[in-house]
């Protein structure tokens, strides 16, 4: 019976990354179809921040609400509505003959992404190792990687942005069908016990308001700035480099691919060696790795910039997966999905609202602002996360 729960728990592990991926797939789709896709549907170039806010706005919703959402419905359940949603809000990208139905498949699609991503990682928190949250992020970062080389297939072959969309669409409805045939999986792990460290049935949080319990308002706070400074990052760092440093905007492009896979390449070996630290010492560490880049970037040359990038992505890689494992651990699993949620949602509004007030600041002041406001969201980080958002996982409250 244990052989047959382990190899059950092993089978669904892979079929959770397998559906993560979709996220990565969907995320970066948009951005490399639209210089070809806004002309053929007479659609302002504008628009594509339209539509992509229209998707984190739906995100941020779905997060918000995944915790009544997986009472409701269970992670199965909630996790395969999600994958048909992504698949869904693709094809309807695909088809969509004007430019107004995409609002529409945008926020269906944004809602999907959020719903599934709070719970499948809610799910691996309370169900699996430390480990295996750290490798089911590096399953987002593949998926984001595929993406632009499937669109920019279609594209460059002389086919249309709509063959790129609908394969993607086809690969996510694979995922989806292969949830719905995974339920005895889910069911045999969601009956085992939980991991040791996670409190039984009787010692577990009763749920409450989540916002009322002491420490879970400084794990939000750690979420934000690590959306934020992510979203700093992605936005501003190539203009930053070109401008401040002086690299061709190709050179400053390939350098922000590459903070991306820092961080993937970062995971797996955290999820490897994750057994000999605790979560606790990873969060720590990796907010020391990233106040340094932060301090790099103040020093003067090319090489001290990108050195920044490196380290800005090794440093970020174990944040945000140690404290998803962590959360159930310490507000019980009660709790841990509305809490979960709630992390989600607070990091895409800083993910998207910082770049945005970033912008701002920078147009009126100037772009050696940006290491400041870098460094300010850094501190942030580290105060919420090294002082408050994780004491020691034996501190589980009765």
């Amino acid at each position: 019976m244990k052989n047959r729960t382990k190899l059950a728990s092993i089978a669904l592990l892979w079929v959770l990354y397998a559906a993560y991926t979709s996220i990565g797939l969907q995320g970066t789709l948009l951005g490399t179809a639209w210089p070809v896709m806004y002309r053929d549907l007479n659609l302002p170039l504008y628009y594509a921040g339209v539509f992509q806010m229209v998707m984190v706005g739906a995100t941020v919703i779905a997060n918000l609400l995944c915790g009544r959402t997986i009472r409701i419905l269970g992670s199965y359940r909630a996790g395969t509505v999600s994958a048909a949603l992504i698949a869904l809000g693709l094809l309807g990208f695909c088809l969509a003959p004007f430019g107004a139905l995409l609002f529409v498949w945008s926020f269906v699609l944004g809602y999907g992404t959020g719903l599934l991503d709070t719970s499948f990682n809610n799910f691996t928190a309370i169900h699996y190792q430390a480990r295996y949250v750290n490798w089911l992020h590096c399953f987002f970062g593949a998926g984001a990687a595929l993406s632009p080389l499937i669109m920019s297939y279609f594209i460059s072959h002389g086919k249309r942005w709509q063959s790129g969309y609908f394969s993607v669409s086809m690969i996510c409805w694979g995922v989806t069908a292969m949830l719905l045939l995974s339920f005895p999986l889910w069911k045999r792990v969601s009956s085992a016990p939980a991991m040791p460290e996670m409190p039984s049935a009787g010692e577990d949080r009763e749920r409450k308001k989540v916002l009322t319990i002491p420490g879970v308002k400084a794990t939000l706070l750690s979420f934000f700035c690590e959306g934020s400074i992510l979203g700093m990052v992605q936005v501003w760092a190539p203009t930053y480099l070109t401008m401040q440093k002086g690299l061709p905007a190709e050179t400053a492009g390939s350098w922000i691919s590459a903070f991306f896979i820092f961080i993937v390449v970062c995971r797996l070996i955290i999820g490897i060696i994750n057994e000999a630290l605790p979560g606790r010492t990873l969060i720590r560490l990796g907010c020391g790795i990233m106040f340094l880049g932060c301090v790099f970037l103040f020093l003067p040359g090319t090489w001290f910039s990108l050195a920044a990038l490196v380290l800005l992505g090794f440093g970020m890689a174990p944040v945000v997966p140690s404290i998803i494992h962590e959360t159930p651990i310490r507000f019980g699993a009660a709790n841990s999905s509305a809490i979960t949620g709630y992390q989600f949602a607070v990091s895409n509004i800083g993910a998207i609202g910082i770049p945005a007030a970033g912008g701002f600041v920078i147009t009126n002041i100037s772009m050696t602002a940006y290491p400041f406001l870098l460094f300010l969201l850094m501190a942030l980080m580290t105060l919420s996360a090294w002082w408050d958002a994780l004491p020691e996982t034996s501190s589980h409250p009765a």
